[in-house]
């Protein structure tokens, strides 16, 4: 799903400025090394299931246990079919998904009348695995907030939907109280949200469990296939042959989720999940638990946690949740506010991050919030900063008012490479970057380094010369040669081609930053290297033009760098 252009705000460089200063300084104002666990605490505000009251968390006992809602906020924005892989290939399904336009209300309301099968599909999914899916029985009402503090673009039927759902999860799980971020949060108060958003974190994790509305159940989204009368212990495929009750599962668990931003931290960061629909109930954490797909023959989980992740299913996989791989899952999510694609992660990053980096919609633009996060990963150890540049292609007009600070700070808005899974910076590389007064924020780093003999525009380069491997440099925008014998993946050069081309390229070095180690298909491991491209500068500096990848190579002179 492609990210909305958004009109950028106009804030004066000084607003961007001082923005920046302040968090560089409410970061050096944190204890060296790591911070202690933080107390819990409770979200600001938390509903009362049975009233509808919205109480202030401060007035409750500290370990009052409540859920927590996740759900797509536009569903009439979403596509008409399901996006997760396999159900997005595979037809008929009872919505029609010859329908290439986004549901209206009314259409949505005529696919769930129509959706004859979807009872059948949910009767044999609650037989076959009795572990995972549960039919729900009596129906409860629960009290929904009479004043709601924002409903923000949010259809009201749908909003209490949502409610009812998380509501009867939180009446199962034995407590009288949940969150939801459209009633909790004012959506129409800088104020409130700069205070609640660097908190999710603790909200989501603190939680008894995440119940995710589901859109694929609330579409009532099934096979037309005739459902079979039961499935053997044998075999997953039933009907035509197209129809994998594993899969229709895994859909039903989705749903819409891997279309927004926000939705990746908050079933990463809880410790269970649940998806709820109509009257179904999933719980999700079994479902990608391995022993459990084992016992029911299902594969392995890699497919649905590019979708919908969760931290245990994560490492139960052997996946290392770095930064750089939640950043790669983020890149394809939508979201009505570029910022977000900040804000919707910060939970997944240190709370001296969090509690540094400002909160500000109206003033600071998209490419100021990233900069300024990438500031302060950076400061903190977290290179795969690094690799993020601006994307002049798809983003040519969201760009800092002017540089926050020297050139390895972000000038513009873009995303760090998708293929990179698992940055790791060579062990001696160091890094610090003075933020003393004058300073001017420099990044001192120990790297081995190799001459760079050639740069050229990828514009300019005759394709049959191209010899960049476009499944791991997509981004790839110029074709560099260097001294020593390696193969080269392109690099991604973040500064304007006229200056480029009025560098002296005996002035252009790549250092070696760290490596991405990986292993391929056939079982073998290889480390692909990350350079930065430096340009000497008249005071003995560096200045960073962009980032290459290469295969392993071990240039034997090193030096330390001083990137202004």
């Amino acid at each position: 799903m492609s990210t909305p252009a958004a009109s950028p705000p106009t804030p004066t460089p000084t607003t961007e400025l001082a923005a920046f200063k302040t968090a560089a300084q409410t970061l050096r104002s944190f204890p060296s090394g790591a911070l202690p666990p933080p107390l819990r605490e409770l979200p600001l505000r938390l509903i009362n299931i049975h009233t509808g009251a919205i109480v202030a968390g401060s007035t409750l006992s500290v370990s009052t246990p409540y859920v927590i809602a996740s759900y797509v906020w536009r569903p009439d924005r979403c596509p008409p079919i399901p996006t997760f892989g396999w159900a997005r290939r595979t037809a008929p399904w009872s919505l029609d998904p010859s329908q290439n336009t986004k549901p209206t209300s009314k259409a949505l309301e005529n696919w769930k009348a129509q959706s004859g099968t979807f009872n059948g599909w949910a009767k044999l999914l609650a037989e076959r695995y009795p572990t995972i899916l549960s039919l729900e029985g009596e129906k409860h009402e629960f009290k929904m907030p009479p004043n709601p503090l924002s409903k923000e673009e949010i259809d009201p039927d749908y909003l209490t939907e949502v409610f009812q759902l998380v509501a009867a999860e939180a009446h199962r799980q034995g407590t009288d109280w949940m969150w939801m971020d459209s009633l909790c949060v004012d959506q129409h108060d800088p104020a409130d949200k700069a205070v609640q958003i660097p908190r999710m974190r603790d909200y989501y994790a603190n939680a008894l469990c995440c119940v995710v509305v589901s859109e694929s159940i609330r579409r009532r989204v099934a096979p037309i296939a005739p459902v079979p009368a039961k499935v053997s212990d044998n075999a997953d495929i039933v009907g035509d042959g197209m129809d994998f009750p594993p899969h229709l599962l895994e859909c039903w668990t989705v749903g819409f989720h891997d279309e927004r931003v926000w939705t990746l931290q908050e079933t990463l960061l809880a410790k269970e999940v649940v998806c709820r629909g109509a009257n179904v109930r999933i719980d999700a954490t079994r479902l990608l638990d391995p022993s459990v797909r084992e016992n029911y023959r299902m594969n392995t989980t890699g497919a649905i946690l590019n979708a919908f992740p969760t931290m245990g299913a994560l490492l139960g996989e052997g996946v290392e949740v770095t930064p750089q791989y939640c950043l790669r899952l983020c890149r394809n999510r939508g979201s009505k506010f570029l910022h977000d694609h900040v804000y919707g992660m910060l939970g997944l990053f240190p709370e001296k991050i969090r509690k540094s980096l400002p909160v500000d919609y109206e003033t600071l633009t998209p490419s100021a919030v990233l900069a300024i996060f990438s500031y302060l990963r950076v400061k903190e150890g977290d290179l795969s900063a690094l690799l993020t540049l601006w994307d002049r292609k798809t983003f040519p007009n969201q760009k800092c008012t002017t540089p926050l600070g020297p050139s390895w700070i972000l000038v513009g808005f873009g995303y760090a490479q998708t293929e990179i899974r698992a940055f790791v910076p060579h062990e001696d590389v160091n890094a610090q970057v003075d933020d003393t007064e004058g300073a001017g924020y420099a990044l001192h780093a120990t790297m081995a380094y190799t001459q760079v003999t050639s740069i050229e525009s990828r514009a300019t380069v005759d394709p049959d010369d191209w010899t960049m491997n476009a499944d791991l440099m997509d981004d790839a925008n110029y074709a560099v040669e260097i001294e020593d014998s390696a193969m080269t993946y392109g690099a991604t050069v973040e500064v304007d081609g006229d200056h480029v081309k009025n560098i002296d390229v005996k002035k252009i070095v790549a250092a070696a930053v760290g490596k991405d180690p990986r292993t391929l298909d056939n079982g073998e491991s290889e480390n692909v290297w990350v350079w930065l491209l430096l340009a000497e500068t008249e005071d003995n500096g560096w200045t960073r033009l962009g980032i290459m990848f290469t295969d392993e190579l071990n240039p034997p002179e090193k030096k330390r760098f001083r990137i202004t």
